[in-house]
Protein backbone atom coordinates (compact mmCIF):
# COMPACT_ATOMS: atom_id res chain seq x y z
CA UNK A 1 0.00 0.00 0.00
CA UNK A 2 1.40 3.32 -1.08
CA UNK A 3 1.84 6.05 1.44
CA UNK A 4 -0.13 9.22 0.74
CA UNK A 5 2.04 12.07 -0.48
CA UNK A 6 3.15 14.39 2.23
CA UNK A 7 1.47 17.78 2.15
CA UNK A 8 3.46 20.49 0.51
CA UNK A 9 4.73 22.95 3.06
CA UNK A 10 4.27 26.63 2.41
CA UNK A 11 7.68 28.20 2.69
CA UNK A 12 8.11 30.87 5.29
CA UNK A 13 8.95 34.33 4.06
CA UNK A 14 12.60 34.37 3.23
CA UNK A 15 15.09 37.07 3.91
CA UNK A 16 15.04 37.87 0.20
CA UNK A 17 11.27 38.48 0.24
CA UNK A 18 11.60 40.66 3.32
CA UNK A 19 14.36 42.62 1.65
CA UNK A 20 12.22 43.03 -1.47
CA UNK A 21 9.30 44.29 0.63
CA UNK A 22 11.54 46.77 2.38
CA UNK A 23 12.90 47.93 -0.97
CA UNK A 24 9.35 48.42 -2.25
CA UNK A 25 8.52 50.47 0.83
CA UNK A 26 11.63 52.57 0.31
CA UNK A 27 10.76 53.10 -3.34
CA UNK A 28 7.26 54.22 -2.36
CA UNK A 29 8.57 56.84 0.07
CA UNK A 30 8.92 59.53 -2.67
CA UNK A 31 5.28 58.96 -3.57
CA UNK A 32 4.22 59.40 0.05
CA UNK A 33 6.22 62.62 0.25
CA UNK A 34 4.74 63.81 -3.05
CA UNK A 35 1.21 63.30 -1.73
CA UNK A 36 2.02 65.05 1.54
CA UNK A 37 3.87 67.95 -0.10
CA UNK A 38 0.86 70.12 -1.18
CA UNK A 39 -0.59 70.06 2.34
CA UNK A 40 2.78 70.80 3.92
CA UNK A 41 3.52 73.62 1.47
CA UNK A 42 0.13 75.28 2.07
CA UNK A 43 0.41 75.13 5.86
CA UNK A 44 4.08 76.11 6.06
CA UNK A 45 3.59 79.10 3.76
CA UNK A 46 0.77 80.29 5.99
CA UNK A 47 2.78 79.65 9.18
CA UNK A 48 5.67 81.79 7.95
CA UNK A 49 3.44 84.69 6.85
CA UNK A 50 0.74 84.25 9.51
CA UNK A 51 -1.78 85.90 9.62
CA UNK A 52 -1.11 86.43 5.91
CA UNK A 53 -0.35 89.26 3.50
CA UNK A 54 -2.96 92.01 3.63
CA UNK A 55 -2.58 94.96 1.21
CA UNK A 56 -4.84 98.04 1.65
CA UNK A 57 -7.83 96.51 -0.15
CA UNK A 58 -7.60 93.40 2.03
CA UNK A 59 -7.61 95.27 5.34
CA UNK A 60 -10.58 97.33 4.15
CA UNK A 61 -12.40 94.10 3.29
CA UNK A 62 -11.70 92.80 6.79
CA UNK A 63 -12.99 96.05 8.27
CA UNK A 64 -16.18 95.84 6.20
CA UNK A 65 -16.57 92.18 7.25
CA UNK A 66 -16.23 93.14 10.95
CA UNK A 67 -18.84 95.90 10.54
CA UNK A 68 -21.10 93.86 8.19
CA UNK A 69 -20.85 96.61 5.60
CA UNK A 70 -21.33 94.70 2.35
CA UNK A 71 -20.32 97.23 -0.31
CA UNK A 72 -20.07 96.09 -3.91
CA UNK A 73 -16.80 97.75 -5.08
CA UNK A 74 -15.30 94.68 -3.42
CA UNK A 75 -16.65 91.20 -4.27
CA UNK A 76 -19.47 90.57 -1.83
CA UNK A 77 -18.56 86.88 -1.70
CA UNK A 78 -15.15 87.84 -0.29
CA UNK A 79 -16.79 89.92 2.44
CA UNK A 80 -19.11 87.00 3.24
CA UNK A 81 -16.20 84.55 3.48
CA UNK A 82 -14.25 86.86 5.77
CA UNK A 83 -17.32 87.42 7.94
CA UNK A 84 -17.96 83.68 8.32
CA UNK A 85 -14.34 83.01 9.28
CA UNK A 86 -14.50 85.76 11.90
CA UNK A 87 -17.83 84.40 13.22
CA UNK A 88 -16.89 80.73 13.41
CA UNK A 89 -13.10 80.64 13.80
CA UNK A 90 -12.69 83.97 15.65
CA UNK A 91 -9.31 84.69 14.05
CA UNK A 92 -9.16 86.51 10.67
CA UNK A 93 -5.80 84.91 9.84
CA UNK A 94 -7.53 81.59 9.22
CA UNK A 95 -9.01 83.02 6.01
CA UNK A 96 -5.54 82.98 4.42
CA UNK A 97 -4.90 79.43 5.69
CA UNK A 98 -8.09 78.28 3.96
CA UNK A 99 -7.08 80.26 0.88
CA UNK A 100 -3.57 78.76 0.83
CA UNK A 101 -4.93 75.20 0.92
CA UNK A 102 -7.58 76.09 -1.69
CA UNK A 103 -5.01 77.47 -4.16
CA UNK A 104 -2.19 74.96 -3.74
CA UNK A 105 -4.47 71.93 -3.67
CA UNK A 106 -6.35 73.37 -6.66
CA UNK A 107 -3.15 73.61 -8.69
CA UNK A 108 -2.18 70.08 -7.63
CA UNK A 109 -5.61 68.78 -8.67
CA UNK A 110 -5.38 70.58 -12.00
CA UNK A 111 -1.92 69.13 -12.72
CA UNK A 112 -3.08 65.63 -11.77
CA UNK A 113 -6.15 65.75 -14.02
CA UNK A 114 -4.24 67.20 -16.96
CA UNK A 115 -1.60 64.48 -16.59
CA UNK A 116 -4.32 61.83 -16.79
CA UNK A 117 -5.38 63.29 -20.12
CA UNK A 118 -2.00 64.09 -21.62
CA UNK A 119 0.30 61.36 -20.27
CA UNK A 120 -0.68 57.69 -20.81
CA UNK A 121 1.93 56.52 -18.28
CA UNK A 122 0.53 58.80 -15.56
CA UNK A 123 -3.01 57.70 -16.37
CA UNK A 124 -2.29 54.14 -15.27
CA UNK A 125 0.30 54.87 -12.58
CA UNK A 126 -1.00 56.96 -9.68
CA UNK A 127 2.42 57.13 -8.03
CA UNK A 128 4.02 58.58 -11.14
CA UNK A 129 1.17 61.07 -11.46
CA UNK A 130 1.48 62.23 -7.85
CA UNK A 131 5.23 62.71 -8.17
CA UNK A 132 4.87 64.76 -11.35
CA UNK A 133 2.12 66.88 -9.79
CA UNK A 134 4.35 67.57 -6.77
CA UNK A 135 7.22 68.50 -9.09
CA UNK A 136 5.00 71.00 -10.91
CA UNK A 137 4.01 72.57 -7.59
CA UNK A 138 7.65 72.72 -6.52
CA UNK A 139 8.56 74.61 -9.71
CA UNK A 140 5.70 77.08 -9.18
CA UNK A 141 6.74 77.69 -5.57
CA UNK A 142 10.36 78.30 -6.58
CA UNK A 143 11.53 81.92 -7.18
CA UNK A 144 10.23 81.74 -10.74
CA UNK A 145 6.64 82.69 -9.89
CA UNK A 146 5.05 84.61 -6.97
CA UNK A 147 2.85 81.63 -5.94
CA UNK A 148 4.43 81.46 -2.46
CA UNK A 149 3.15 84.98 -1.69
CA UNK A 150 -0.05 84.75 -3.73
CA UNK A 151 -1.22 81.74 -1.73
CA UNK A 152 -1.29 83.78 1.50
CA UNK A 153 -2.25 87.21 0.07
CA UNK A 154 -5.89 87.99 0.81
CA UNK A 155 -6.86 89.12 -2.69
CA UNK A 156 -9.79 88.46 -4.98
CA UNK A 157 -7.38 87.49 -7.76
CA UNK A 158 -5.81 84.87 -5.48
CA UNK A 159 -9.21 83.30 -4.91
CA UNK A 160 -9.87 83.56 -8.64
CA UNK A 161 -6.63 81.65 -9.26
CA UNK A 162 -7.71 78.82 -6.97
CA UNK A 163 -11.21 78.74 -8.43
CA UNK A 164 -9.90 78.69 -12.00
CA UNK A 165 -7.56 75.80 -11.15
CA UNK A 166 -10.32 73.73 -9.54
CA UNK A 167 -12.83 74.50 -12.29
CA UNK A 168 -10.40 73.63 -15.10
CA UNK A 169 -9.39 70.46 -13.25
CA UNK A 170 -13.03 69.40 -12.99
CA UNK A 171 -13.49 70.05 -16.72
CA UNK A 172 -10.43 67.85 -17.35
CA UNK A 173 -11.95 65.12 -15.18
CA UNK A 174 -15.15 65.28 -17.22
CA UNK A 175 -13.13 65.11 -20.44
CA UNK A 176 -11.59 61.75 -19.60
CA UNK A 177 -12.87 58.77 -21.56
CA UNK A 178 -10.63 56.01 -20.16
CA UNK A 179 -13.20 54.89 -17.55
CA UNK A 180 -16.98 54.90 -18.07
CA UNK A 181 -19.13 56.87 -15.62
CA UNK A 182 -22.72 56.34 -14.64
CA UNK A 183 -25.23 59.06 -15.42
CA UNK A 184 -25.50 59.88 -11.71
CA UNK A 185 -21.76 60.24 -11.28
CA UNK A 186 -21.52 62.38 -14.42
CA UNK A 187 -24.38 64.64 -13.31
CA UNK A 188 -22.73 65.10 -9.89
CA UNK A 189 -19.44 66.06 -11.54
CA UNK A 190 -21.17 68.52 -13.90
CA UNK A 191 -23.04 70.19 -11.04
CA UNK A 192 -19.85 70.42 -8.95
CA UNK A 193 -18.01 72.00 -11.87
CA UNK A 194 -20.90 74.45 -12.38
CA UNK A 195 -20.90 75.45 -8.72
CA UNK A 196 -17.13 75.98 -8.74
CA UNK A 197 -17.40 78.05 -11.93
CA UNK A 198 -20.04 80.34 -10.40
CA UNK A 199 -18.04 80.56 -7.16
CA UNK A 200 -14.93 81.65 -9.09
CA UNK A 201 -16.72 84.26 -11.20
CA UNK A 202 -18.17 85.88 -8.08
CA UNK A 203 -14.64 86.99 -7.14
CA UNK A 204 -14.05 88.81 -10.43
CA UNK A 205 -16.81 90.87 -12.03
CA UNK A 206 -15.02 90.91 -15.39
CA UNK A 207 -14.95 87.09 -15.54
CA UNK A 208 -18.68 86.99 -16.17
CA UNK A 209 -18.00 87.50 -19.89
CA UNK A 210 -16.47 83.99 -19.94
CA UNK A 211 -19.68 82.28 -18.82
CA UNK A 212 -20.70 81.38 -22.40
CA UNK A 213 -17.28 79.77 -22.91
CA UNK A 214 -17.63 77.75 -19.70
CA UNK A 215 -21.04 76.51 -20.85
CA UNK A 216 -19.64 75.50 -24.25
CA UNK A 217 -16.78 73.62 -22.61
CA UNK A 218 -19.20 71.73 -20.36
CA UNK A 219 -21.30 70.83 -23.41
CA UNK A 220 -18.22 69.47 -25.18
CA UNK A 221 -16.75 67.40 -22.33
CA UNK A 222 -19.96 65.78 -21.03
CA UNK A 223 -19.89 62.09 -21.86
CA UNK A 224 -23.61 61.28 -21.69
CA UNK A 225 -25.56 63.12 -24.36
CA UNK A 226 -28.70 63.14 -22.23
CA UNK A 227 -26.89 65.39 -19.72
CA UNK A 228 -25.76 68.06 -22.16
CA UNK A 229 -28.61 70.34 -21.14
CA UNK A 230 -26.78 70.72 -17.81
CA UNK A 231 -24.20 72.84 -19.65
CA UNK A 232 -26.26 75.93 -18.74
CA UNK A 233 -25.91 75.24 -15.02
CA UNK A 234 -22.93 77.63 -14.46
CA UNK A 235 -25.16 80.54 -15.48
CA UNK A 236 -28.03 79.23 -13.36
CA UNK A 237 -25.73 78.84 -10.37
CA UNK A 238 -24.31 82.36 -10.82
CA UNK A 239 -27.76 83.96 -11.07
CA UNK A 240 -28.96 81.99 -8.04
CA UNK A 241 -25.89 82.98 -5.98
CA UNK A 242 -26.30 86.68 -6.78
CA UNK A 243 -30.02 86.56 -6.04
CA UNK A 244 -29.40 84.83 -2.72
CA UNK A 245 -26.83 87.40 -1.62
CA UNK A 246 -29.06 90.32 -2.63
CA UNK A 247 -32.05 88.90 -0.79
CA UNK A 248 -30.21 87.87 2.37
CA UNK A 249 -27.71 90.74 2.75
CA UNK A 250 -27.96 94.52 2.82
CA UNK A 251 -25.60 95.41 -0.01
CA UNK A 252 -24.39 98.98 -0.33
CA UNK A 253 -24.34 99.93 -4.01
CA UNK A 254 -21.46 102.15 -5.08
CA UNK A 255 -21.68 101.50 -8.82
CA UNK A 256 -18.07 100.63 -9.68
CA UNK A 257 -18.97 100.69 -13.38
CA UNK A 258 -19.22 104.49 -13.11
CA UNK A 259 -15.60 104.72 -12.12
CA UNK A 260 -14.66 102.80 -15.24
CA UNK A 261 -16.85 105.02 -17.39
CA UNK A 262 -15.38 108.25 -16.06
CA UNK A 263 -11.85 106.93 -16.51
CA UNK A 264 -12.73 106.13 -20.12
CA UNK A 265 -14.21 109.60 -20.69
CA UNK A 266 -11.02 111.27 -19.48
CA UNK A 267 -9.04 109.01 -21.81
CA UNK A 268 -11.32 109.92 -24.72
CA UNK A 269 -10.74 113.61 -24.05
CA UNK A 270 -6.99 113.02 -23.90
CA UNK A 271 -7.10 111.39 -27.34
CA UNK A 272 -9.54 113.96 -28.74
CA UNK A 273 -9.70 117.28 -26.80
CA UNK A 274 -12.75 118.32 -28.84
CA UNK A 275 -14.79 115.84 -26.82
CA UNK A 276 -14.56 118.14 -23.79
CA UNK A 277 -17.58 119.95 -25.26
CA UNK A 278 -19.57 116.70 -25.27
CA UNK A 279 -19.24 116.23 -21.50
CA UNK A 280 -19.41 119.77 -20.06
CA UNK A 281 -20.85 118.79 -16.66
CA UNK A 282 -17.92 116.47 -16.04
CA UNK A 283 -15.13 118.53 -17.54
CA UNK A 284 -16.20 121.62 -15.60
CA UNK A 285 -15.20 119.76 -12.42
CA UNK A 286 -11.98 118.39 -13.89
CA UNK A 287 -8.67 120.18 -13.47
CA UNK A 288 -7.49 121.94 -16.66
CA UNK A 289 -4.20 120.02 -16.83
CA UNK A 290 -5.86 116.62 -16.43
CA UNK A 291 -3.88 115.20 -19.36
CA UNK A 292 -0.67 115.51 -17.33
CA UNK A 293 -2.08 113.28 -14.58
CA UNK A 294 -4.08 110.77 -16.60
CA UNK A 295 -2.71 107.31 -17.42
CA UNK A 296 -4.57 104.75 -19.51
CA UNK A 297 -6.19 102.08 -17.34
CA UNK A 298 -5.11 103.57 -14.00
CA UNK A 299 -8.06 104.24 -11.70
CA UNK A 300 -5.91 105.76 -8.95
CA UNK A 301 -5.28 108.81 -11.13
CA UNK A 302 -8.95 109.81 -10.91
CA UNK A 303 -8.36 111.24 -7.46
CA UNK A 304 -5.76 113.60 -8.95
CA UNK A 305 -7.90 114.55 -11.94
CA UNK A 306 -11.24 115.57 -10.42
CA UNK A 307 -13.36 115.63 -7.23
CA UNK A 308 -14.20 111.95 -7.50
CA UNK A 309 -17.41 111.77 -5.47
CA UNK A 310 -19.04 114.79 -7.12
CA UNK A 311 -18.36 113.54 -10.61
CA UNK A 312 -19.48 109.98 -9.92
CA UNK A 313 -22.51 110.58 -7.76
CA UNK A 314 -23.77 114.06 -8.59
CA UNK A 315 -23.91 116.59 -5.79
CA UNK A 316 -23.99 114.04 -2.95
CA UNK A 317 -21.36 112.11 -1.10
CA UNK A 318 -21.73 108.34 -1.43
CA UNK A 319 -24.05 106.98 1.22
CA UNK A 320 -26.38 104.08 1.71
CA UNK A 321 -29.58 105.63 0.35
CA UNK A 322 -30.79 107.37 -2.73
CA UNK A 323 -27.85 109.09 -4.38
CA UNK A 324 -28.25 107.29 -7.69
CA UNK A 325 -31.26 109.27 -8.96
CA UNK A 326 -29.49 112.63 -8.53
CA UNK A 327 -26.33 111.60 -10.34
CA UNK A 328 -25.61 112.91 -13.82
CA UNK A 329 -24.00 109.68 -14.92
CA UNK A 330 -27.03 107.94 -16.51
CA UNK A 331 -27.44 110.82 -18.97
CA UNK A 332 -23.85 110.44 -20.20
CA UNK A 333 -23.96 106.85 -21.47
CA UNK A 334 -25.60 107.73 -24.82
CA UNK A 335 -23.00 110.44 -25.49
CA UNK A 336 -20.14 108.02 -24.79
CA UNK A 337 -21.57 105.50 -27.24
CA UNK A 338 -21.72 108.14 -29.98
CA UNK A 339 -17.91 107.92 -30.21
CA UNK A 340 -17.29 104.16 -30.36
CA UNK A 341 -13.90 104.27 -32.12
CA UNK A 342 -12.36 106.68 -29.62
CA UNK A 343 -13.76 104.58 -26.77
CA UNK A 344 -12.35 101.42 -28.37
CA UNK A 345 -8.88 103.00 -28.60
CA UNK A 346 -8.99 103.91 -24.90
CA UNK A 347 -10.02 100.36 -23.98
CA UNK A 348 -7.28 98.85 -26.15
CA UNK A 349 -4.49 101.13 -24.87
CA UNK A 350 -5.51 100.42 -21.26
CA UNK A 351 -5.65 96.69 -21.86
CA UNK A 352 -2.26 96.47 -23.59
CA UNK A 353 -0.52 98.18 -20.66
CA UNK A 354 -1.34 95.15 -18.51
CA UNK A 355 1.13 93.04 -20.48
CA UNK A 356 4.27 95.03 -19.84
CA UNK A 357 6.22 94.36 -16.67
CA UNK A 358 7.48 97.96 -16.54
CA UNK A 359 3.93 99.01 -15.64
CA UNK A 360 3.96 97.01 -12.39
CA UNK A 361 5.12 98.37 -9.07
CA UNK A 362 5.31 94.88 -7.58
CA UNK A 363 4.89 91.27 -8.68
CA UNK A 364 3.82 90.28 -5.15
CA UNK A 365 2.42 92.05 -2.10
CA UNK A 366 4.26 92.45 1.21
CA UNK A 367 3.26 92.66 4.85
CA UNK A 368 0.07 94.03 6.36
CA UNK A 369 -1.40 97.47 5.72
CA UNK A 370 -2.39 98.60 9.24
CA UNK A 371 -5.50 100.61 8.40
CA UNK A 372 -8.39 100.71 9.17
CA UNK A 373 -7.74 97.70 11.46
CA UNK A 374 -4.64 96.63 13.36
CA UNK A 375 -3.55 93.09 12.50
CA UNK A 376 -0.10 92.27 13.93
CA UNK A 377 2.31 90.00 12.07
CA UNK A 378 3.78 86.88 13.61
CA UNK A 379 7.12 88.05 15.08
CA UNK A 380 8.73 84.59 15.11
CA UNK A 381 9.46 84.48 11.38
CA UNK A 382 10.14 88.19 10.77
CA UNK A 383 13.74 87.58 9.71
CA UNK A 384 12.79 84.70 7.41
CA UNK A 385 10.02 86.79 5.82
CA UNK A 386 12.43 89.63 5.12
CA UNK A 387 14.89 87.24 3.50
CA UNK A 388 12.17 85.67 1.36
CA UNK A 389 10.90 89.08 0.24
CA UNK A 390 14.40 90.15 -0.77
CA UNK A 391 15.29 86.84 -2.42
CA UNK A 392 12.11 86.60 -4.49
CA UNK A 393 12.16 90.32 -5.28
CA UNK A 394 15.54 89.89 -6.96
CA UNK A 395 14.59 86.83 -9.02
CA UNK A 396 11.08 88.04 -9.94
CA UNK A 397 11.71 91.74 -10.51
CA UNK A 398 15.39 92.44 -11.19
CA UNK A 399 16.89 89.25 -12.60
CA UNK A 400 16.64 88.23 -16.28
CA UNK A 401 15.00 85.02 -15.04
CA UNK A 402 11.79 87.01 -14.59
CA UNK A 403 11.21 86.54 -18.32
CA UNK A 404 10.85 82.79 -17.80
CA UNK A 405 7.63 82.76 -15.79
CA UNK A 406 6.86 86.23 -14.39
CA UNK A 407 6.11 88.34 -17.47
CA UNK A 408 2.49 88.12 -18.64
CA UNK A 409 3.30 89.19 -22.19
CA UNK A 410 5.53 86.15 -22.75
CA UNK A 411 3.01 83.69 -21.39
CA UNK A 412 -0.08 85.10 -23.06
CA UNK A 413 1.55 85.28 -26.49
CA UNK A 414 2.91 81.80 -25.81
CA UNK A 415 -0.58 80.71 -24.80
CA UNK A 416 -1.99 81.79 -28.14
CA UNK A 417 0.79 79.89 -29.95
CA UNK A 418 0.13 76.84 -27.76
CA UNK A 419 -3.58 77.02 -28.58
CA UNK A 420 -2.84 77.01 -32.33
CA UNK A 421 -0.42 74.08 -31.94
CA UNK A 422 -2.92 72.07 -29.91
CA UNK A 423 -5.70 72.54 -32.42
CA UNK A 424 -3.43 71.67 -35.36
CA UNK A 425 -2.34 68.45 -33.64
CA UNK A 426 -5.82 67.80 -32.14
CA UNK A 427 -4.28 67.49 -28.69
CA UNK A 428 -6.48 66.20 -25.88
CA UNK A 429 -6.10 69.48 -23.94
CA UNK A 430 -7.04 71.77 -26.81
CA UNK A 431 -10.48 72.65 -25.41
CA UNK A 432 -9.33 73.11 -21.83
CA UNK A 433 -6.49 75.50 -22.67
CA UNK A 434 -9.11 77.98 -23.87
CA UNK A 435 -9.77 78.89 -20.21
CA UNK A 436 -6.37 80.47 -19.40
CA UNK A 437 -5.91 81.80 -22.94
CA UNK A 438 -9.28 83.60 -22.95
CA UNK A 439 -9.20 84.93 -19.37
CA UNK A 440 -6.93 87.98 -20.00
CA UNK A 441 -9.35 89.32 -22.59
CA UNK A 442 -11.99 89.77 -19.89
CA UNK A 443 -10.06 92.93 -18.92
CA UNK A 444 -10.54 94.44 -22.37
CA UNK A 445 -13.94 95.99 -21.41
CA UNK A 446 -12.55 97.38 -18.14
CA UNK A 447 -8.92 97.78 -17.08
CA UNK A 448 -8.76 99.71 -13.83
CA UNK A 449 -5.13 99.46 -12.68
CA UNK A 450 -1.69 98.32 -13.73
CA UNK A 451 -1.53 95.38 -11.38
CA UNK A 452 0.39 92.16 -11.94
CA UNK A 453 -2.17 90.12 -10.03
CA UNK A 454 -4.95 90.83 -12.56
CA UNK A 455 -3.54 88.39 -15.13
CA UNK A 456 -2.03 86.03 -12.57
CA UNK A 457 -4.83 83.39 -12.74
CA UNK A 458 -4.36 83.09 -16.49
CA UNK A 459 -0.56 82.99 -16.44
CA UNK A 460 -0.22 80.50 -13.58
CA UNK A 461 -2.84 78.06 -14.90
CA UNK A 462 -1.20 78.27 -18.32
CA UNK A 463 2.14 77.45 -16.70
CA UNK A 464 0.59 74.27 -15.27
CA UNK A 465 -0.53 73.31 -18.79
CA UNK A 466 2.98 73.83 -20.20
CA UNK A 467 4.69 71.94 -17.37
CA UNK A 468 2.26 69.03 -17.84
CA UNK A 469 3.04 68.95 -21.56
CA UNK A 470 6.80 69.00 -20.88
CA UNK A 471 6.62 66.21 -18.30
CA UNK A 472 4.39 64.11 -20.55
CA UNK A 473 6.81 64.47 -23.48
CA UNK A 474 4.25 66.15 -25.72
CA UNK A 475 6.86 68.36 -27.40
CA UNK A 476 9.20 65.46 -28.13
CA UNK A 477 6.82 63.34 -30.17
CA UNK A 478 4.18 64.02 -32.78
CA UNK A 479 1.47 61.63 -31.68
CA UNK A 480 -1.43 62.98 -29.66
CA UNK A 481 -2.39 61.26 -26.38
CA UNK A 482 -5.03 58.59 -26.81
CA UNK A 483 -7.59 59.97 -24.37
CA UNK A 484 -8.72 62.89 -26.45
CA UNK A 485 -11.75 65.11 -26.26
CA UNK A 486 -13.97 65.30 -29.28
Amino acid sequence: MKKPPAPTAVPAPSLQNAAASAATARIDLPTMLARFFPWAAAVLAWAVFNPGIFPPDATHILYFAYTRDYCNPHPVILLVLARQVINWLLYPGFITLIQSVFIIQGLRFLASQLLMLADPASRTDAARRDRKSALILLILLAPLTPLLFTAVSFLKDAWMLGGTAWMTGLLASLARRDTPRSIGAEATLVLTCSAMTAFSVLFRYNAVVLMPLFCVLLFVVVQHRTLRWLAVMPIVALVAANATMKSSLTIREEYPERQVMFLDIIGMCVLDPELEKVFPELMSQTRPDYANFYAFGDMTRLYEVAPFNQVMYGNQEPRRDGFKKDAVVPTIYPRVLQHPFTLARVKLYSFLRLYFSTSYSDVFMRGIFQHPIQLPENPHFASLRSQLYEFYDFWLMRSPTRWLMSVHLVWNIGGLALLVWMWRTRHSLRWLVLVPVAYPFTFLPATTAMDFRFLMPSTMVLQVFVLVLVLSGAFSRRNTPAASVR
